[in-house]
C-alpha cells in the first residue's frame, strides 16, 4: 500500500527512487547546506513550499530530474552512482502526462494504481469494479489476472458465484476504506501541525497505516528517530467529540502498544468541556494536548526518551482535570438529574416490554463514576445477582447505527471502567428499515468489532421477547 497520495504532475521528467532513497538525498544535501530547517531548504534550494518538501521528504511525491541534479552539487557522491544504485526509472514527461492522465486528475491516478494491481483488476459482469481477493490462494489470483474472464470463470466454478460475489465485495470495501483514508486532505489544524513539523526538522509521516493484511490502522502522524518508530498523533479540531471517538482512541493506543509499544498523543484545538473523559485517557496511557508549544515540546521529550518531562506534564494535566471536576460538582449533579428525568419514547417502549417480561426494570439510574462525574443508563435492573444496564437507541440509517454502535460500546466501557467491571450492559436499537440490523453481522466498521466486544448482550427490539433466555 503507497503511503502518500499522488496529487499531481508537473509537466518535467520524474525520477523513481528506490524506497527511502529520495529521503535520503534530499538529508545529504541538507546537510552540506547551512538551511537549519526544511522550510529555508525548500524555499532557497529547490524554490518550493514546506508543504511541497513534506511531499518529496514523505515520498508521496516524486523530485523532477532537474531537482535531483540541484541536489547532487551538494553531496559526495556521483549522479553515475545514484542513477545505477539509487533510482529505479526516470518517468518521461510525455510518458507521465499520458499515464496519469489531466493534471491533478483522480482518474489518471487510479488507472495508473489499477494497471499495477492496486485496485484490482475488471471483469465485465455483475462484479464490483474495485476487487481484491485475500481469500483466494495466490494461485487463483495469478491464474485470474493472466486469463481474465477465463480466469473469472475459474474462480467461480472453484468456489461459487454467490462466495466470490460475497468475498470480493468484502474486501473491496475493506480496500476503498484505506485507499479513503489515504486520500483525505489535511484539514486546517492538520496542515499548521505539517508546517511546524516540518519547521521543527522533526522526522515524520503523515495518514500514514500502520499493520499489516486486516491488521492496520490509520494514523495522523507517525513520528520517527533514526528509522525508528517512536510515537503516534491523532488530531481533532471538531468541538464536540462523541464518546465513541473516546473510545476509538483507547482501542488505538491499546493496539499499538500490543504491536509496536509506542505512546500515543492526542492534539485538540481546544480543551473541550469533559473533563471526566479526558481524566480517563490519562488514565489509558493516553497523553492529550491542546497547547501547540507544549506539543511539540512533549514530542522532542518523546524522541530524546526525556520521560520526566511527559510525566510532570500528565500529573499537571491531571490535577488541573479533578479540579475542574470540583468545581463542576454541582452543575454535574443538576445534568445527572435533568437526564435521569428526561425518558423518550423508545425509552418507555423498553422499559414497558422489560415489566412485561418479569424483569423489574427501575428506569433510569444515576451511577457515580470514580471520578465523582455520572453515568445514567436508559434502564436498570437486577437479575440472577448481577446488575444489568440497558442502552436504547433508534437508528434511521445505517450511518446513524454505525455512531449509535459506536456510542454504545463506549458508554459500556464507561460504566465497567468507571463504575462497576463487573456490570453487565444490554443494547437495544430500533432500526427503520428492514435488514438494518445486519451491521452487526455483517460491516467492517471497527466500531461494529468495539460494539462486540465491550457489549454482554445486543438485540434489535424486535427480538427483546428473547432476552430472559439470554440472561439465564
Amino acid at each position: 500500500m503507497p503511503k502518500g497520495t499522488i496529487k499531481y504532475i508537473t509537466i518535467e521528467d520524474r525520477v523513481v527512487f528506490k524506497k527511502g532513497l529520495q529521503r535520503k538525498l534530499l538529508e545529504l544535501a541538507r546537510d552540506k547546506t547551512p538551511h537549519l530547517s526544511w522550510k529555508e531548504f525548500a524555499n532557497n534550494v529547490l524554490n518550493v513550499t514546506g508543504r511541497m518538501m513534506f511531499c518529496y521528504l514523505n515520498e508521496s511525491s516524486r523530485l523532477s530530474l532537474k531537482q535531483v541534479k540541484k541536489l547532487m552539487k551538494f553531496v559526495d557522491i556521483s549522479f553515475d552512482e545514484v542513477l545505477n544504485e539509487w533510482i529505479v526509472k526516470i518517468i518521461k514527461k510525455n510518458e507521465a502526462l499520458k499515464e496519469y492522465g489531466k493534471r491533478g486528475g483522480k482518474i489518471g491516478a487510479a488507472n495508473v494504481l489499477r494497471k499495477y494491481g492496486r485496485l484490482g483488476w475488471h471483469i465485465d459482469g455483475d462484479v464490483p469494479r474495485n476487487l481484491l481477493t485475500r481469500h483466494f490462494t495466490e494461485v487463483d489470483i495469478g491464474k485470474a489476472r493472466e486469463n481474465g474472464k477465463k480466469g473469472w470463470e475459474r474462480l467461480v466454478e472453484k468456489y461459487g458465484i454467490e462466495s466470490v460475489k460475497r468475498m470480493m465485495s468484502k474486501n473491496a470495501r475493506k480496500y476503498n476504506l484505506k485507499r479513503s483514508l489515504l486520500n483525505q486532505k489535511p484539514q486546517p489544524q492538520e496542515r499548521e501541525l505539517v508546517r511546524e513539523n516540518i519547521i521543527n526538522n522533526l522526522k515524520f509521516e503523515f495518514n500514514m497505516i500502520l499493520g499489516k493484511g486486516i491488521d492496520w490502522r490509520c494514523f495522523d502522524f507517525v513520528y520517527f528517530s533514526d528509522d525508528k518508530l517512536i510515537l503516534v498523533e491523532e488530531v481533532t479540531s471538531v468541538n464536540y467529540i462523541h464518546k465513541g471517538q473516546f473510545l476509538d482512541f483507547v482501542e488505538k493506543k491499546n493496539w499499538l502498544m500490543k504491536k509496536f509499544n509506542v505512546p500515543l498523543i492526542v492534539t485538540f484545538e481546544k480543551k473541550l468541556q469533559r473533563p471526566d473523559l479526558f481524566l480517563l485517557l490519562i488514565d489509558e496511557g493516553i497523553i492529550p494536548v491542546f497547547n501547540r508549544k507544549l506539543r511539540l515540546k512533549l514530542i522532542r521529550s518523546l524522541i530524546l526518551n526525556q520521560n520526566n518531562v511527559v510525566k510532570n506534564y500528565i500529573s499537571k494535566l491531571k490535577k488541573s482535570f479533578q479540579l475542574e471536576v470540583n468545581l463542576k460538582k454541582n452543575h454535574l449533579k443538576a445534568s445527572a438529574k435533568r437526564e435521569y428525568n428526561r425518558l423518550d419514547e423508545y425509552e418507555r417502549l423498553v422499559h414497558k416490554k422489560l415489566t412485561k417480561l418479569g424483569l423489574y426494570p427501575e428506569g433510569k439510574k444515576i451511577l457515580q463514576t470514580i471520578h465523582k462525574t455520572f453515568l445514567i443508563p436508559d434502564d436498570y435492573f437486577e437479575y440472577g445477582g448481577k446488575s444489568f444496564c440497558v442502552l436504547t437507541s433508534h437508528a434511521n440509517s445505517f450511518n446513524s447505527m454505525r455512531v449509535l454502535a459506536s456510542e454504545h460500546a463506549a458508554y459500556s466501557f464507561f460504566i465497567k471502567r468507571l463504575v462497576d467491571p463487573e456490570m453487565k450492559c444490554i443494547s437495544i436499537f430500533f432500526y427503520d428499515d428492514e435488514g438494518g440490523f445486519n451491521f452487526i453481522k455483517d460491516s467492517n466498521s471497527l466500531y461494529r468489532d468495539y460494539l462486540r466486544k465491550h457489549v454482554d448482550i445486543i438485540l434489535d427490539f424486535k427480538e427483546i421477547d428473547n432476552l430472559p433466555n439470554l440472561l439465564n
